[in-house]
Protein backbone atom coordinates (compact mmCIF):
# COMPACT_ATOMS: atom_id res chain seq x y z
CA UNK A 1 0.00 0.00 0.00
CA UNK A 2 1.34 3.31 -0.96
CA UNK A 3 2.08 5.99 1.59
CA UNK A 4 -0.67 8.19 0.21
CA UNK A 5 -3.31 5.48 0.63
CA UNK A 6 -2.15 4.73 4.16
CA UNK A 7 -2.35 8.40 5.08
CA UNK A 8 -5.86 8.69 3.71
CA UNK A 9 -7.00 5.67 5.70
CA UNK A 10 -5.52 7.11 8.91
CA UNK A 11 -7.23 10.43 8.26
CA UNK A 12 -10.59 8.68 7.76
CA UNK A 13 -10.13 6.77 11.06
CA UNK A 14 -9.31 9.95 12.99
CA UNK A 15 -12.30 11.74 11.49
CA UNK A 16 -14.52 8.81 12.50
CA UNK A 17 -13.25 8.86 16.09
CA UNK A 18 -13.76 12.64 16.30
CA UNK A 19 -17.29 12.30 14.95
CA UNK A 20 -18.17 9.59 17.49
CA UNK A 21 -16.72 11.69 20.35
CA UNK A 22 -18.77 14.72 19.31
CA UNK A 23 -21.85 12.54 19.01
CA UNK A 24 -21.37 11.15 22.55
CA UNK A 25 -20.92 14.66 24.02
CA UNK A 26 -24.04 15.80 22.21
CA UNK A 27 -26.02 12.91 23.64
CA UNK A 28 -24.75 13.63 27.17
CA UNK A 29 -25.63 17.33 26.90
CA UNK A 30 -29.12 16.45 25.69
CA UNK A 31 -29.70 13.88 28.42
CA UNK A 32 -32.54 15.16 30.72
CA UNK A 33 -32.21 15.35 34.49
CA UNK A 34 -34.04 12.34 35.80
CA UNK A 35 -34.31 10.19 38.87
CA UNK A 36 -31.87 7.78 37.30
CA UNK A 37 -29.09 10.26 37.98
CA UNK A 38 -27.62 9.91 41.48
CA UNK A 39 -25.02 12.23 43.05
CA UNK A 40 -21.77 10.81 44.21
CA UNK A 41 -22.09 9.04 47.58
CA UNK A 42 -18.77 10.59 48.59
CA UNK A 43 -19.93 14.23 48.25
CA UNK A 44 -20.44 16.54 51.28
CA UNK A 45 -24.16 16.86 50.56
CA UNK A 46 -24.61 13.10 50.46
CA UNK A 47 -22.73 12.70 53.73
CA UNK A 48 -24.94 15.27 55.50
CA UNK A 49 -28.07 13.64 54.13
CA UNK A 50 -27.00 10.24 55.43
CA UNK A 51 -26.25 11.78 58.83
CA UNK A 52 -29.72 13.39 59.03
CA UNK A 53 -31.39 10.13 58.14
CA UNK A 54 -29.32 8.30 60.74
CA UNK A 55 -30.33 10.76 63.49
CA UNK A 56 -33.97 10.60 62.46
CA UNK A 57 -33.91 6.84 62.53
CA UNK A 58 -32.22 6.89 65.94
CA UNK A 59 -34.83 9.31 67.34
CA UNK A 60 -37.73 7.23 66.03
CA UNK A 61 -36.25 4.11 67.52
CA UNK A 62 -36.00 5.81 70.95
CA UNK A 63 -39.27 7.80 70.76
CA UNK A 64 -41.23 5.51 73.12
CA UNK A 65 -38.40 5.71 75.67
CA UNK A 66 -38.33 9.53 75.44
CA UNK A 67 -42.10 9.77 75.91
CA UNK A 68 -41.93 7.48 78.93
CA UNK A 69 -39.13 9.62 80.41
CA UNK A 70 -41.19 12.79 79.96
CA UNK A 71 -44.24 11.23 81.59
CA UNK A 72 -42.12 9.95 84.47
CA UNK A 73 -40.56 13.39 84.99
CA UNK A 74 -44.01 15.01 85.06
CA UNK A 75 -45.22 12.47 87.61
CA UNK A 76 -42.18 13.08 89.80
CA UNK A 77 -42.70 16.86 89.69
CA UNK A 78 -46.40 16.54 90.50
CA UNK A 79 -45.63 14.19 93.37
CA UNK A 80 -43.05 16.60 94.78
CA UNK A 81 -45.47 19.53 94.47
CA UNK A 82 -48.10 17.73 96.50
CA UNK A 83 -45.98 15.94 99.07
CA UNK A 84 -43.18 18.37 99.99
CA UNK A 85 -44.13 20.57 102.99
CA UNK A 86 -42.60 23.65 101.36
CA UNK A 87 -45.60 23.88 99.02
CA UNK A 88 -48.15 24.18 101.83
CA UNK A 89 -48.98 27.72 102.98
CA UNK A 90 -48.06 28.39 106.62
CA UNK A 91 -47.40 32.17 106.51
CA UNK A 92 -48.96 35.26 104.89
CA UNK A 93 -46.72 38.30 104.41
CA UNK A 94 -48.38 41.66 103.63
CA UNK A 95 -46.29 44.65 102.51
CA UNK A 96 -47.11 48.15 101.29
CA UNK A 97 -49.87 48.84 103.84
CA UNK A 98 -49.97 52.50 104.89
CA UNK A 99 -53.54 53.31 105.79
CA UNK A 100 -54.84 49.75 105.64
CA UNK A 101 -54.38 47.36 108.55
CA UNK A 102 -52.07 44.44 107.69
CA UNK A 103 -53.79 42.16 110.19
CA UNK A 104 -57.14 42.75 108.52
CA UNK A 105 -55.70 41.81 105.14
CA UNK A 106 -54.13 38.65 106.61
CA UNK A 107 -57.43 37.73 108.24
CA UNK A 108 -59.19 38.11 104.88
CA UNK A 109 -56.76 35.57 103.39
CA UNK A 110 -56.63 33.21 106.38
CA UNK A 111 -58.45 30.47 104.44
CA UNK A 112 -55.18 29.83 102.59
CA UNK A 113 -53.41 28.73 105.78
CA UNK A 114 -52.67 25.01 105.69
CA UNK A 115 -53.73 24.75 102.06
CA UNK A 116 -51.59 23.71 99.11
CA UNK A 117 -50.15 26.67 97.20
CA UNK A 118 -52.22 25.75 94.12
CA UNK A 119 -55.41 26.41 96.10
CA UNK A 120 -57.26 29.25 94.28
CA UNK A 121 -54.20 30.03 92.18
CA UNK A 122 -54.67 31.38 88.67
CA UNK A 123 -57.61 33.06 87.05
CA UNK A 124 -55.84 33.65 83.75
CA UNK A 125 -52.73 32.46 81.92
CA UNK A 126 -50.59 35.38 83.12
CA UNK A 127 -51.51 34.66 86.73
CA UNK A 128 -50.70 30.95 86.38
CA UNK A 129 -47.26 31.67 84.86
CA UNK A 130 -46.51 34.18 87.63
CA UNK A 131 -47.84 31.88 90.40
CA UNK A 132 -50.39 34.57 91.26
CA UNK A 133 -53.97 34.54 92.52
CA UNK A 134 -55.93 36.81 90.15
CA UNK A 135 -59.38 36.27 91.67
CA UNK A 136 -58.10 36.85 95.20
CA UNK A 137 -56.44 40.08 94.01
CA UNK A 138 -59.75 41.24 92.54
CA UNK A 139 -61.53 40.45 95.81
CA UNK A 140 -59.03 42.52 97.81
CA UNK A 141 -59.40 45.45 95.42
CA UNK A 142 -63.18 45.28 95.69
CA UNK A 143 -62.99 45.20 99.50
CA UNK A 144 -61.08 48.49 99.84
CA UNK A 145 -61.48 51.74 97.87
CA UNK A 146 -58.06 52.81 99.15
CA UNK A 147 -56.23 50.25 97.03
CA UNK A 148 -54.85 51.08 93.61
CA UNK A 149 -53.50 47.60 92.80
CA UNK A 150 -52.64 44.26 94.47
CA UNK A 151 -50.11 41.55 93.65
CA UNK A 152 -50.62 38.22 95.46
CA UNK A 153 -48.23 35.35 94.72
CA UNK A 154 -46.60 32.21 96.14
CA UNK A 155 -43.05 32.38 97.47
CA UNK A 156 -41.21 29.16 98.28
CA UNK A 157 -41.13 27.85 100.92
CA UNK A 158 -44.68 27.96 102.29
CA UNK A 159 -45.24 31.72 102.02
CA UNK A 160 -48.07 33.71 100.49
CA UNK A 161 -46.93 37.26 99.69
CA UNK A 162 -49.29 40.20 99.21
CA UNK A 163 -47.94 43.49 97.81
CA UNK A 164 -50.38 46.37 98.30
CA UNK A 165 -50.25 49.56 96.26
CA UNK A 166 -52.44 52.12 97.98
CA UNK A 167 -53.82 55.22 96.31
CA UNK A 168 -51.75 58.37 96.80
CA UNK A 169 -53.06 61.67 98.12
CA UNK A 170 -52.46 64.64 95.82
CA UNK A 171 -54.48 67.39 97.54
CA UNK A 172 -55.87 68.56 100.86
CA UNK A 173 -59.39 70.03 101.06
CA UNK A 174 -60.97 71.87 103.97
CA UNK A 175 -64.11 70.00 105.06
CA UNK A 176 -66.42 70.38 108.07
CA UNK A 177 -64.50 69.30 111.16
CA UNK A 178 -61.06 69.17 109.56
CA UNK A 179 -59.35 68.25 106.31
CA UNK A 180 -59.71 65.54 103.68
CA UNK A 181 -56.78 64.06 101.77
CA UNK A 182 -57.94 63.03 98.30
CA UNK A 183 -56.42 61.28 95.29
CA UNK A 184 -56.47 62.40 91.66
CA UNK A 185 -60.06 61.14 91.29
CA UNK A 186 -61.15 63.15 94.38
CA UNK A 187 -61.67 59.97 96.42
CA UNK A 188 -61.25 60.65 100.14
CA UNK A 189 -58.30 58.65 101.50
CA UNK A 190 -58.00 60.12 104.97
CA UNK A 191 -59.69 62.62 107.31
CA UNK A 192 -57.56 64.66 109.72
CA UNK A 193 -58.18 67.40 112.26
CA UNK A 194 -55.00 69.28 111.36
CA UNK A 195 -53.85 70.34 107.90
CA UNK A 196 -50.80 68.32 106.74
CA UNK A 197 -47.54 70.05 105.91
CA UNK A 198 -47.08 68.41 102.52
CA UNK A 199 -49.92 70.22 100.67
CA UNK A 200 -51.70 73.57 100.88
CA UNK A 201 -55.35 73.17 101.75
CA UNK A 202 -58.01 74.18 99.24
CA UNK A 203 -60.40 76.50 101.07
CA UNK A 204 -64.00 77.63 100.64
CA UNK A 205 -65.24 74.54 98.77
CA UNK A 206 -68.95 73.92 99.22
CA UNK A 207 -69.82 70.24 99.71
CA UNK A 208 -73.13 68.57 98.92
CA UNK A 209 -72.95 65.45 101.09
CA UNK A 210 -71.13 64.23 104.16
CA UNK A 211 -67.48 63.39 103.59
CA UNK A 212 -66.76 59.64 103.84
CA UNK A 213 -63.45 57.80 103.50
CA UNK A 214 -63.38 55.76 100.30
CA UNK A 215 -65.98 57.93 98.54
CA UNK A 216 -65.58 60.89 96.19
CA UNK A 217 -66.12 64.44 97.36
CA UNK A 218 -69.57 65.56 96.33
CA UNK A 219 -69.47 69.21 95.21
CA UNK A 220 -70.49 71.49 92.37
CA UNK A 221 -66.97 72.95 92.34
CA UNK A 222 -65.19 69.90 90.93
CA UNK A 223 -63.47 72.04 88.28
CA UNK A 224 -61.81 74.17 90.95
CA UNK A 225 -60.59 71.05 92.75
CA UNK A 226 -59.13 69.58 89.56
CA UNK A 227 -57.41 72.87 88.82
CA UNK A 228 -56.04 72.92 92.36
CA UNK A 229 -54.45 69.52 91.71
CA UNK A 230 -52.83 70.94 88.57
CA UNK A 231 -51.58 74.01 90.47
CA UNK A 232 -50.01 71.77 93.13
CA UNK A 233 -48.33 69.76 90.37
CA UNK A 234 -47.02 72.98 88.79
CA UNK A 235 -45.59 74.06 92.14
CA UNK A 236 -43.83 70.71 92.53
CA UNK A 237 -42.45 71.06 89.00
CA UNK A 238 -41.26 74.60 89.78
CA UNK A 239 -39.47 73.37 92.93
CA UNK A 240 -37.81 70.43 91.19
CA UNK A 241 -34.09 70.90 90.76
CA UNK A 242 -33.90 73.59 93.44
CA UNK A 243 -32.24 73.22 96.80
CA UNK A 244 -34.21 72.38 99.92
CA UNK A 245 -33.83 75.97 101.09
CA UNK A 246 -35.70 77.26 98.02
CA UNK A 247 -38.82 75.09 98.02
CA UNK A 248 -41.93 77.18 97.45
CA UNK A 249 -44.64 74.54 98.02
CA UNK A 250 -44.00 73.98 101.79
CA UNK A 251 -44.51 77.71 102.42
CA UNK A 252 -48.00 77.85 100.94
CA UNK A 253 -50.81 77.28 103.43
CA UNK A 254 -54.00 77.73 101.41
CA UNK A 255 -55.39 77.89 97.88
CA UNK A 256 -58.49 80.08 97.58
CA UNK A 257 -60.38 80.58 94.33
CA UNK A 258 -61.81 83.99 93.48
CA UNK A 259 -63.48 82.77 90.28
CA UNK A 260 -63.00 80.08 87.66
CA UNK A 261 -59.54 81.31 86.56
CA UNK A 262 -58.21 83.52 89.37
CA UNK A 263 -56.93 82.18 92.70
CA UNK A 264 -54.88 83.17 95.75
CA UNK A 265 -51.93 81.45 97.38
CA UNK A 266 -51.69 82.25 101.09
CA UNK A 267 -48.14 82.47 102.46
CA UNK A 268 -47.46 83.43 106.11
CA UNK A 269 -45.66 86.74 106.63
CA UNK A 270 -42.84 86.92 109.16
CA UNK A 271 -44.67 89.92 110.65
CA UNK A 272 -47.87 87.91 111.17
CA UNK A 273 -50.89 87.33 108.98
CA UNK A 274 -50.90 86.15 105.36
CA UNK A 275 -49.48 87.48 102.13
CA UNK A 276 -52.13 86.66 99.54
CA UNK A 277 -50.55 86.04 96.12
CA UNK A 278 -53.07 86.61 93.32
CA UNK A 279 -52.52 84.60 90.14
CA UNK A 280 -54.32 83.58 86.94
CA UNK A 281 -54.49 79.95 85.88
CA UNK A 282 -52.96 80.24 82.40
CA UNK A 283 -49.91 79.22 80.38
CA UNK A 284 -47.68 81.77 82.13
CA UNK A 285 -48.11 80.09 85.52
CA UNK A 286 -44.62 78.54 85.57
CA UNK A 287 -43.04 81.93 84.83
CA UNK A 288 -45.08 83.50 87.66
CA UNK A 289 -43.97 80.79 90.08
CA UNK A 290 -40.32 81.40 89.11
CA UNK A 291 -40.77 85.12 89.78
CA UNK A 292 -42.53 84.43 93.08
CA UNK A 293 -39.66 82.15 94.12
CA UNK A 294 -37.16 84.95 93.46
CA UNK A 295 -39.28 87.44 95.42
CA UNK A 296 -39.49 85.06 98.39
CA UNK A 297 -35.94 83.69 98.52
CA UNK A 298 -33.90 86.49 96.93
CA UNK A 299 -35.82 89.64 97.79
CA UNK A 300 -36.99 88.37 101.24
CA UNK A 301 -40.53 89.37 100.35
CA UNK A 302 -42.01 87.46 103.28
CA UNK A 303 -40.57 90.06 105.65
CA UNK A 304 -43.24 92.45 104.43
CA UNK A 305 -46.49 92.86 106.38
CA UNK A 306 -49.66 90.97 105.48
CA UNK A 307 -51.28 92.10 102.27
CA UNK A 308 -52.09 91.25 98.65
CA UNK A 309 -49.42 90.61 96.02
CA UNK A 310 -51.10 90.96 92.60
CA UNK A 311 -49.23 89.01 89.91
CA UNK A 312 -52.05 88.81 87.35
CA UNK A 313 -50.81 91.68 85.18
CA UNK A 314 -47.59 92.54 83.38
CA UNK A 315 -46.27 94.22 86.52
CA UNK A 316 -46.37 93.11 90.13
CA UNK A 317 -48.24 95.19 92.70
CA UNK A 318 -48.24 94.81 96.48
CA UNK A 319 -50.91 96.36 98.67
CA UNK A 320 -50.43 95.91 102.42
CA UNK A 321 -53.48 95.42 104.59
CA UNK A 322 -54.74 98.44 106.46
CA UNK A 323 -53.60 98.31 110.09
Amino acid sequence: MSKISRKKRIDRQEKGRAHRSVSRRSQVSKRPDSASYQPSPFSEESRKKRERERRRSLFLSKKPLILLSIVAAILVIVTLLFLLPGFTIDAIQVSGAYRLNEQNVEAQLSHHMGEHFLYKMGGNLKAIVGLRYAKEEEALLASSPLLNSVAMYFSYPSKLKVDLNEKIEVMCVRVPGGYALVDKDLTVLELTEEAPDIFPSVEQITLINTVTIGEKLQTDQTERLQKSINITAELIRSDSGKGNNRQLLPLIRHIVWQDTNTFFLHIPSTQGGMIRVKLDDNRYLQDKFALLSDLVFVESFLDKPAGELDMTGLTVHFRPDMS
